[in-house]
């Protein structure tokens, strides 16, 4: 007849299934987020597959960008006010938002900007450039609420209030090597992770 396990045993196998949880846990949750990074980094990769459509701010602004929501746009000056993003920790620029204006107008706002990428060198000379490339997209709501409301506060004079297009500026496109190592690790996390897990459930 089996002696029933002790107090003491007991407890250490309660705390074993309590570190195995704990390293299924971590390990899913890295899996998840490596599989987000992944899957955003693929998407923005084949969004900005193969030429721009170009334009002007102004014909973006008017016509929308068509079919494809990878453009490069000229005739824009960028605003001379920026909403900046830094790490918590070291205080390096990490995305800045700022207005564009078109060539004949450097009055009224017509889109809103986000550069990301290159540190405070990076950004600052795209904020410098006389065109972008970068992924267009209509969001009057969103911008309306959010980051556009900030910037409006920098620019009290301006009295038309419809920056309704949002570019996402595009310097260097996603390598195809870091998108399948996002994918390929995340999917090997989460797996380790279940795997931990039933192993928690036996023990």
């Amino acid at each position: 007849m089996n002696e029933a396990p002790s107090l003491a045993e007991l407890t250490k196998r309660h705390r074993r299934k309590v570190s195995t949880g704990a390293l299924c846990g971590l390990a899913v949750l890295f899996g998840l987020i490596l599989l987000a990074m992944g899957w955003q980094q693929r998407s923005r990769r084949q969004a900005t597959d193969g030429e721009p459509n170009q334009m002007t701010l102004a014909e973006l602004v008017k016509q929308g960008h068509g079919a494809k929501a990878y453009v490069e746009l000229s005739n824009l000056r960028f605003g001379e006010h920026i909403w900046l993003e830094t790490n918590r920790y070291s205080g390096a620029w990490e995305k800045a938002w700022t207005f564009l204006f078109t060539d004949d107008d450097p009055v009224t706002p017509v889109a809103v900007a986000v550069v990301a990428g290159g540190g405070e060198s990076g950004i600052k000379a795209s904020l410098s450039q006389e065109s972008l490339r970068g992924l267009a997209e209509r969001r009057p709501e969103f911008y309306r609420a959010g980051i556009a409301t900030r910037l409006y506060e920098m620019y009290p004079d301006t009295k038309a209030r419809d920056a309704e297009y949002f570019v996402d500026v595009v310097n260097d496109r996603p390598s195809e090597a870091v998108v399948t190592y996002c994918l390929a690790a995340g999917a090997g996390l989460v797996l380790i992770g279940v795997a931990l897990g039933g192993l928690a459930l036996v023990i």
